[in-house]
């Protein structure tokens, strides 16, 4: 089974709606494989301004650290078209939800256009509260860090 994850500007490795149901189909299937992918579309990009300087050194500095857990990230830079081209050999597709225009009419055009093909809008919410983790004891922080070995494990 091959799974994307669609990153977008979501960028926690813990704590993450979408991750944590990969690691779901990761635990049910040794075979299954995760691919993360961000999605570079000029029609949303717009004008270079500070919000958006501040957007891609954050991108910058997750897909850094995806790479450091080997976990690295493929670039898609297209219209919808190249989108899904890209990213038709998944069996299952992931991404966090975003309820806003013009993303929502995106989001429902990528998985209409994805037809019998599963694809799942996941609603993001914090899973836990911050404090909740504090130290390798607490039951919390065992699991997290089991998934995350996981993860890691598989995505190599």
């Amino acid at each position: 089974m091959n799974i994307i994850c669609w990153i977008r500007s979501d960028f926690r490795l813990e704590d993450n709606h979408m991750l944590a149901r990969a690691v779901d189909y990761l635990e049910k299937d040794e075979q299954a494989n995760v691919e993360f992918v961000f999605w570079v579309n000029p029609d949303y990009i717009g004008e270079y301004d500070a919000r958006q300087q501040y957007f891609f050194q954050a991108l910058e500095h997750f897909a850094k650290n995806c790479k450091t857990h080997d976990m690295p990230i493929r670039f898609i830079e297209g219209q919808e078209k190249d989108f899904l081209e890209a990213t038709e050999i998944a069996d299952v597709l992931l991404f966090n939800a975003e309820y806003v225009e013009p993303f929502k009419s995106r989001d429902d055009g990528i998985m209409k256009k994805r037809g019998d093909k599963k694809t799942e809008r996941l609603l993001d919410r914090h899973l836990l509260h911050p404090h909740a983790v504090k130290k390798m004891t607490d039951p919390i922080t065992r699991y997290l860090h089991r998934i995350k070995m996981l993860f890691e494990e598989r995505c190599r």
